[in-house]
């Protein structure tokens, strides 16, 4: 007997949310603010979804010496690029239209009606949850986070679901 589908896991950058001119944008800026030269964007795309180490050290031919330094101005230029303001506190008081206006079309109302009819949701990436929980529809999801070699789980409910 065929178990019914209870259970949703969507990836988050390219599928819930267009990231690509904000990934893009936060990358410039650090490989600019690192003294590097900018690549063409075709080379800086190419590292879109890998870890944000080796995405920076492939698209921006950052050497492996600055990779920690590129990796905390990137994420503090992705959130100014996304949300205006690198202060996470502030746009958790007030999460905005700035975060929700990179989500594709229908992305909010699917993921609002899915929970609705029971579906647990997920969101495997290895986005920062900092960021992630500032777009809204996202507070119907666990998250499930793949951090380098070690795993950890974030979720975003008192309780982990079993998953078999």
């Amino acid at each position: 007997m065929k178990q019914p589908i209870t259970t949703l896991l969507f990836d988050f950058d390219g599928t819930l949310a267009n990231t690509t001119r904000t990934i893009l944008k936060a990358m410039s800026l650090t490989i600019v603010e690192l003294g590097l030269p900018l690549p063409p964007e075709t080379q800086m795309k190419s590292g879109i979804g890998l870890p944000l180490r080796a995405c920076i050290q492939k698209a921006g031919n950052v050497p492996e010496e600055l990779a920690d330094q590129a990796a905390e101005l990137y994420h503090k230029f992705f959130k100014q690029v996304a949300f205006g303001t690198e202060n996470i506190e502030a746009l958790k008081v007030d999460p905005g239209a700035e975060g929700a206006a990179m989500l594709y079309d229908g992305v909010k109302e699917t993921l609002e009606w899915l929970h609705g009819q029971g579906y647990v949701l997920g969101i495997a990436t290895s986005r920062r949850w900092e960021t992630l929980e500032l777009f809204p529809p996202t507070r119907y999801c666990m998250t499930w986070k793949n951090w380098g070699a070690g795993r950890k789980r974030r979720w975003s409910s008192e309780t982990p679901p079993t998953i078999s």
